[in-house]
Parts: structure tokens; sequence; C-alpha cells
């Protein structure tokens, strides 16, 4: 228990900082620039920090795609190497594989004759149903016909499908050409590779090629936590289908996305000098190196613009300013890699007194903080909960957070965040309370239905996934 309350209350305290004591922007610290079409900016939440405070330093990373020319001005687009992993264990029998088909059916329809797609399908075994074909007539029915002859039965080996498919776009991938695997599943990987790490890996490796891994989980049974690690790992996106019939207009979703991708193979490096150590990354994966850590935010689109809240941790032992270190942002377009560094490093104060670091907060910034990234956190945390059938956890750690953002909000004032709090905290109580309320079969539906959907929400959100 005391464990358990020791984890909630830092957590909140990393979002919010004692009342008293919290950490705070006195004059925005920031810095920007661009290159090709990606422009970045890095801005401190807070400015200064006090002095024998726990030291948490909330940053926004914005991220900007320049907005193209209108269709007509532009280039063809790239072509498209798109390998589909399928679930078809036993589970998947009936209505699922069905619309599951039917949805690939018509992503093979769209693909242009300089695209390839290859197909993948998993149950116990592996089988590679097509290599990386160009999407001509030929290929397309060929295709469209070896899709329809698959049948189900089975378990569910999903790392081997995960490997088979990377290993694809691997094999004589000319340069110039966005690789991705789409991975679906509707259970528990319960053959061959099973260890969520070794599962993310695996998605990570294919990044580090700028291949991407997209995941989609159908139904209620399937691991939501391990999807969403492998499309962090892999640079992709995850996707939560309730329901099979849901599964053309994810494929649509998906597919558009791919077409207007307009900078991919995003990975942001941060040096991380003596005492400083970057906690976490708007809930993106965080690899963490000697003097430096790094993670991968996924593609931008066309036009899009995405902030995500790095939270750090750093020293308060002495009076005086903190410098953060270089931060690096590699990343490609359609026709070349790039490398932006910052090196006009942000800087922080250490304070003595609790009145200048209250002044010093950016109110507009770290109200979007609170709504945006520790709203959401709290939604897949409490998500957790609920699958793990912990409502009083869950509670606790509702209220626990409302009343540290109360404390907090005392010294800052936004009338955003006490609303935010306010209805967070009540929409959050009655989805715990309905999740646990009736005869434990039905409890037990409803769990699974309500965690998904709510780990759902706060991925999507938290990350700022269009």
């Amino acid at each position: 228990m005391r464990q358990q309350h020791a984890i909630i209350f830092g957590v909140l305290f990393s979002i919010f900082g004692m009342a008293d004591c919290f950490p705070a922007l006195a004059a925005r610290i920031s810095v920007s620039d661009s290159l090709g079409p990606l422009s970045v900016e890095a801005a401190l939440v807070q400015g200064k920090v006090l002095l024998g405070g726990p030291g948490d330093v909330s940053m926004a990373l914005t991220l900007r795609a320049q907005e193209t020319p209108p269709r007509h001005f532009l280039p063809v687009r790239p072509p498209i190497d798109l390998v589909v992993v399928l679930d078809r264990s036993g589970s998947m029998s009936g209505a699922k594989f069905a619309a599951a088909r039917q949805a690939i059916a018509e992503l093979i329809q769209r693909l242009r004759p300089q695209d390839r797609f290859a197909l993948v399908s998993y149950a116990n075994g592996v089988s590679r149903h097509t290599d990386l074909k160009p999407m001509n007539r030929y290929h397309r029915q060929a295709a469209t016909e070896i899709l329809f002859g698959i049948t189900t039965g089975g378990g569910t080996n999903l790392g081997g499908g995960l490997q088979s498919g990377i290993a694809l776009l691997r094999q004589h991938r000319p340069s110039g050409r966005q690789g991705r695997a789409l991975l679906i599943s509707d259970g528990l990987a319960n053959q061959g590779v099973t260890d969520p790490h070794q599962l993310g890996e695996m998605a990570a490796a294919a990044s580090e090629d700028r291949l991407a891994v997209t995941t989609i989980g159908v139904g209620l049974e399937f691991n939501e936590q391990l999807l969403s690690l492998l499309a962090d790992r892999g640079a992709g996106r995850y996707y939560f289908l309730e329901h099979a019939n849901d599964f053309a207009a994810i494929f649509t979703r998906e597919w558009e996305h791919i077409q207007a991708t307009a900078v991919s193979g995003i990975r942001v490096r941060i040096e991380l000098p003596d005492g400083i150590r970057l906690i976490a990354a708007s809930g993106y994966p965080v690899t963490r190196h000697p003097g430096a850590a790094e993670f991968t935010p996924g593609d931008l689109l066309d036009g899009q613009e995405r902030t995500l809240y790095l939270s750090f941790r750093v020293p308060t032992d002495a009076v005086g300013p903190i410098r953060f270190g270089d931060i690096q942002i590699r990343f490609q377009d359609d026709r070349q890699p790039y490398e932006l560094t910052f090196r006009h490093h942000l800087e922080i104060a250490c304070s003595a007194s609790p009145d200048a670091v209250r002044a010093a907060v950016d109110k507009d910034r770290w109200a979007e903080k609170v709504v945006r990234e520790d709203v959401n956190h709290l939604k897949e945390s409490v998500a957790a909960d609920i699958k793990s059938g912990r409502r009083e956890a869950a509670l606790k750690k509702i209220r626990a957070f409302k009343a540290a953002g109360e404390a907090a909000n005392a010294s800052v004032g936004s009338a955003r965040v006490s609303e935010a709090l306010d209805e967070t905290a009540q929409t959050l109580e009655a989805e715990v309370t309905e999740a646990f309320a009736g005869p434990p079969a039905a409890s037990l539906e409803k769990r699974k239905q309500r965690s998904k959907a709510l780990q759902y929400e706060g991925y999507q959100q938290r990350r700022a996934v269009p």
C-alpha cells in the first residue's frame, strides 16, 4: 500500500508540484528553428524551480510540418511498400475475419501500380502469402484471390507475424519509398515470442530502418498496452476497433494518413547534463543512454502541428542557473534525411524564493499541459486499474489527482484547469463506478470495454494523434 501511495503521488507531484513550492516560468524560455519541411519550438513551461524542491520541470516540444502547395503543383507522391500482417487465429473466425478481409481487399484496390503490397498471416505459425509486388492489374487480382482463400484456426504467434512483415519490407527496398507494416490482432500473443520487451525491440528496429509499424486491435480480448507499445516503438499509429464493421473506416483513415505524410522517421535526442533526467515524453517509450535520452514520436502529416510535453527532473541543491543540453531532431521527407540541432540551450533558474518561483509560471502553457498531457495520462492510468480490477485504487488516484491539481492551481489561478479538474474527476469516477457495477460476468465485459476505450482516448489525445 505504501509503495502504491508513493507511485500515485509521485506522478501527481511530477504533474503539479507542491502548491507552496511549485516549479514555474518567470518569462517564456524557448528556442526555435526550422530545416527543410520541419519547424520546431522547445519551450519550458516554467523558468524557475525552488531550492530544495522536487525539481520537476516540463517542456513543450512543438513540431510543425510545412504545408505543401496545392496538389497540382506537387510532384507525384512517392510510392508505398505496404505489408498487411493479418491475425488468422481461431478467435478471429466469423464476422471479424470477414470484415478484415473485405477492408484489406478495398485497400488493395486503392494502391497504384507503382505501390507494392504483400500479405502475411499468423496463427500458431506464420504464412507469407505474397512477396512485395507492384499493384498492377494482375498482381492486384492475385493478391485479392489469395486473401479470400485464407482460413482461420489456431493460436496467436503475433511476434512471428510481425517479424516476417518487417523482413519483407527490408528486402530489396529502394530508396524514396515509404515502408509500413499494418498489423491486425484480436487476442493475446500466446505462441512464439510473447515478451512485450522483445516484441517492442522488433518494432523499434524497424523504425531505425525508417520503416513504420501500425497496429489495429479488434474486439475486447487483445492486449492494448502491447499494441500501443508496438506502434510507439515502431513510429506508427495504434487503433482500437471495438466492432469489426469499423475496419473499413480505419483502413481508409490509415491510407489517407500514409498519403498525407510529410515528415517521417522523426527521432528526438536530448543531451542531459549531470543531474538532469528525462522522466517521460508524452507517453512515448524513452530510450536512455549515458548522458542522453531519445524517443520516436511518429510522423507528421502535411501542415500538421503537434505539441508533446516532456517531463524532466533537475537538481535543486544550489541557487543558480541550470542549463539543458542539445536537442537534436532527425527526420526525413520524400527526398532526403535531415538533422536539426538546437545548440542555444534552454535554461532554468533554481531560486530560494517561493514567490519568485510561483510568479514565473507561463499560465497558458501550464494549463494546456494539464488539460492535454496530465489529464490524459490519468485516463491511461485509470484504464489500467479498471482492466486489473482495482476499483478502489482507481478512485483514490482520481481524487488524489484532483486534490493535488487544485492545490497547485491555487497558485496559478487558471479557470481552464479548475474546470478540467472538476469535469475529469466527475467523469472518471462515474466511468469506474459503472464499470464495476452489476453481476461479475457483466462487470467483467464492461471493464474490458471501458478500459480499452479509455486507454485509447488518453493515448490519442496525449500524443496529439490525428
